[in-house]
């Protein structure tokens, strides 16, 4: 199956058509049950465009400009073996979105399945409809700077989807989905119904009351499901053997019927069913009933030497908790390490599994399986013993060994009507589930892509000369939020320019809150001599998550160490008196600075704490008395999330050059004693 690499470079030179990807007609289709994440194959590619975009200077300083573009492209992704339920969450590279936000369509894999639409319209002799495979489709899609589709993944919720309920994880049930590997006339292994014993592999009508021993039952009650996403090629019988593996359960072919057998021992009851484990004794076995020769004892045995046996064992599963993530399970038997050292068997991969919690159960009767299992017996017997199969329990009483107790493993019938016997000893301890508790797996999603809040209302003004220097500037605060509480995950905005409210150019970039927020108590005019020590400046600063300290003097204060912009005024608090979480007093105030005005502000007025957050865009003369439209388009503080230009406000500010030249109100005086700043909060 292949991955979506992201390809491409910059936006110089401009590309000219898609990078080719790594699609093929040659891979596997995947069959996918349950809930698990997996990779696209691109079938279908086309609709190249390019689309170009002036840019202005970096930092809104003005510079020569040029011209970037992004491109775009329409796409058909093949998911798996249909039909499924639907996707879940859609992974693009590290982001985490939905088919919607992505404007993806998505086809089941029904059969017949119509072909797409925009094909249909725009491609018709390409339109194909893919029966029985599910594909997300979408057009003319946003490539950003690349001419390649980056990763993308699927979650995608398969065949037989939840039907595993119990696990709480939508994962689909074992013993359905082993029938449907083994004879689904589409993907399945061509197997015959006939030939799988169906009472041992599903459930029986006893299971909800007095209970029954089939496969089924018994991953119910122990809580299990699986959810795999075969992509690669294997044999059936080699998948078929692994999950067992995992289940804790034997696949026994019996000559005319394959069989399943749990290797439990006991009752469990949970999950509205019983299972009653069933393993009669078949014979009763003394020296007269073995075929061999009388110098030899008729059972022969292998024994593995305890510190031979493998002690470790560790299973790889894809980890729902952490975005399917690979997480390796460890299970060992601390006491056979203490003695012998580490043995550890090789890793095993289990994909198909999901929760950290079940992968723990079954490695861990895996694991005991390997360590304490460790003798092998061969023995002959006649024909009178036809009806012995494979998993039956024997009771074999030898006067060198004693009674045994045997689980065939292996049967080989001789051209004499003999059978060579191949049982192992029978610990049924090794098959009772785990009750260790483990430590729940911990760790963050984190989603690069979540979505980024738009901008608070921001503050533009015209600072004077004496601020801006030679040329008129218009400078904006800038902080991400509801208007009351900052957003955290808010990492920065593009800002973008029109004259028209219809074509926009970039200016610069935001990459930090400006410290802003609103006034909690009215400030009175003042007309005195600085400092005003008779007024008090009540601020809250939540909606930037800001902070602000007192100057370290009357001189820094006077010298605009603490400098804020009020509507219109400009003015430095030289104490400054936490009230709350964000919320400030400020006393001791040096007021109209900059040649401002002292004017009275009401409650809820904004203002702007002014430092390097502060957005200076340098303004051409020509838009001076020009209605100019802004837009802020926020991102998250990953550098994704980043919002649609389409749907930010765009707020209007008419500059007077104020400051610039002979520019509408000339060249501001420097406030007596001023000079330049030393510090501040």
């Amino acid at each position: 199956m292949s991955f979506l690499f992201g390809g491409g470079g910059g936006a110089k030179p401009q590309f000219t058509g898609l990078a080719v990807q790594t699609s093929s007609s040659n891979v596997v289709i995947p069959i996918a049950m349950g809930e698990n994440r997996g990779a696209p194959n691109i079938i279908w590619q086309g609709d190249f465009q390019s689309h170009a975009h002036s840019v202005g200077g970096k930092g809104g300083v003005t510079g020569k400009g040029g011209q970037t573009f992004t491109y775009s492209g329409s796409y058909e992704l093949a998911l798996c073996w249909g039909p499924i339920h639907g996707v879940g969450t859609v992974y693009k590279d590290k982001d985490l979105t939905t088919l919607s936000a992505l404007g993806m369509s998505l086809f089941t894999g029904t059969v017949p399945q119509s072909p797409w639409g925009y094909l249909t319209t725009n491609h018709p002799s390409e339109a194909l409809g893919y029966a029985g495979i599910a594909v997300a489709a979408v057009a003319n899609y946003d490539l950003g700077s690349s001419n390649a589709l980056s990763q993308h993944s699927f979650e995608i919720q398969g065949q037989l989807w939840n039907t595993a309920s119990w696990t709480g994880g939508n994962d689909a049930d074992i013993a359905l989905g082993i029938e449907g590997y083994l004879t689904d006339p589409t993907w399945g292994a061509g197997f015959d119904t006939s030939f799988i014993d169906s009472t041992s592999l599903l459930s029986t009508s006893a299971a909800t009351t007095t209970g029954d021993n089939a496969l089924q039952t018994y991953c119910r009650a122990m809580g299990w499901g699986f959810s795999p996403v075969l992509a690669q090629q294997t044999t059936a019988a080699d998948t078929l053997k692994r999950w067992c593996d995992l289940f804790n359960t034997a696949p026994l072919w019996t000559g005319y019927a394959l069989r399943f057998l749990p290797y439990c021992t006991e009752t469990i009851t949970a999950n509205g069913v019983t299972y009653l484990p069933s393993f009669p004794v078949r014979y009763t076995l003394t020296d007269g009933d073995f075929i061999g020769d009388n110098s030899a004892d008729p059972i022969r045995f292998d024994r593995a030497d305890p510190k031979d046996c493998k002690n470790q064992l560790t299973i790889t599963i894809a980890n729902k908790a952490n975005q399917y993530n690979d997480l390796p399970v460890m299970w060992e038997d601390l006491a056979l390490i203490d003695q012998y050292g580490v043995q550890p068997d090789s890793t095993v991969e289990a994909k198909e599994i999901t929760s950290a919690t079940m992968a723990q159960e079954m490695v861990a009767l895996m694991g005991q399986r390997n360590a304490y299992i460790r003798n092998r017996f061969a023995c002959k017997l006649g024909p009178n013993f036809v009806r012995l199969e494979i998993g039956d329990i024997i009771i074999a009483n030898d006067p060198v060994l004693g009674v045994l107790t045997l689980m065939v493993d292996e049967i080989t019938e001789n051209e004499d009507d003999t059978f060579d016997i191949i049982p192992v000893e029978w610990q049924p301890s090794t098959t009772l589930a785990p009750t260790i508790p483990t430590q729940s797996v911990s760790g963050t999603n984190v989603n690069t892509g979540v979505a980024a809040s738009a901008v608070n209302p921001p503050i533009i003004f015209d600072p004077p000369s004496s601020l801006a220097g030679a040329s008129a500037q218009v400078w904006v605060a800038v902080s991400g939020g509801d208007g009351t509480t900052a957003d955290p995950l808010w990492g920065g905005c593009n800002v973008w320019l029109s004259t028209d409210n219809s074509t926009y150019t970039e200016i610069g970039t935001i990459n930090q809150p400006a410290r802003m927020g609103k006034l909690t108590a009215s400030l009175a005019s003042y007309g005195g001599t600085n400092p005003d020590t008779g007024h008090t400046l009540a601020i809250d600063l939540g909606m930037s998550a800001g902070q602000i300290i007192s100057a370290s003097s009357a001189g820094d204060a006077a010298a605009g160490a603490n400098l804020c912009y009020l509507g219109g005024e400009f003015l430095s608090p030289q104490t400054v008196t936490p009230t709350g979480t964000y919320a400030f007093n400020c006393t001791n105030l040096y007021r109209a600075l900059y040649g401002s005005t002292a004017g009275s502000h009401s409650s809820g007025a904004a203002i702007a704490r002014l430092d390097q957050a502060i957005f200076k865009y340098a303004l051409p003369a020509a838009y001076i008395g020009q209605t100019l439209y802004l837009k802020f388009q926020s991102f998250n503080v990953y550098g994704g999330g980043l919002q649609d230009l389409a749907t930010c406000t765009a707020y209007t500010y008419t500059p007077t050059g104020g400051g610039y030249g002979t520019g509408s109100g000339g060249v501001p005086a420097t406030p007596t004693g001023l000079s330049g700043a030393t510090g501040g909060a």
